[in-house]
């Protein structure tokens, strides 16, 4: 145990010494907050998944070299791209983990479909016509409902630690 505690410092380490050679609009745009946290989950699930495993000399190769990868050619660029990419598919397919906010956009934007569909649907029974005022209040309770949801999904999965 006390070697995955190692690489895992030993790799947020390697990142926070590249920090100071990469710009901040660079930071922001190439997630590397989102490669760090990465990081972590994939010590966390390493000890029982051979794919987090195999991810581990990728990820250390990139953090020795992480303002090379995003600050030089779009070749470099692409790869890091393509293996925050495919460890992000992983920890969603295989772990169940999710971006903040994807349940709460997710259902809100249901809820607004299902809402303004079953607002122009009474509509169309109660009136024998499309009525606006039924469709914008039909909307804006789908939309409410959705976020209900939404919030109500993300602090499960908040709880759960289930959030990239």
């Amino acid at each position: 145990m006390e070697i995955l505690k190692n690489w895992y410092l030993d790799t947020q380490q390697k990142i926070d010494n590249q920090l100071d050679n990469i710009y901040h609009k660079d930071y922001k745009f190439f997630h590397i907050e989102r490669f760090q946290t990465l990081v972590k989950h994939v010590h966390r699930f390493s000890g029982e998944c051979a794919t987090c495993r195999s991810f581990k000399p990728d990820m250390e190769h990139t953090a020795e070299n992480l303002a090379e990868c995003v600050g030089t050619t779009a070749q470099k660029r692409k790869k890091y791209e393509q293996l925050l990419e495919k460890i992000l598919s992983h920890m969603k397919k295989e772990h169940g983990l999710q971006l903040p906010r994807y349940y709460l956009s997710l259902y809100s934007f249901l809820g607004f479909l299902l809402g303004a569909a079953l607002a122009l649907l009474v509509s169309y029974l109660i009136e024998n016509q499309i009525n606006k005022s039924y469709l914008l209040v039909g909307a804006a309770l789908g939309l409410s409902a959705g976020q209900i949801l939404g919030n109500k999904k993300e602090k499960q999965l908040k709880a759960e630690n289930k959030f990239l």
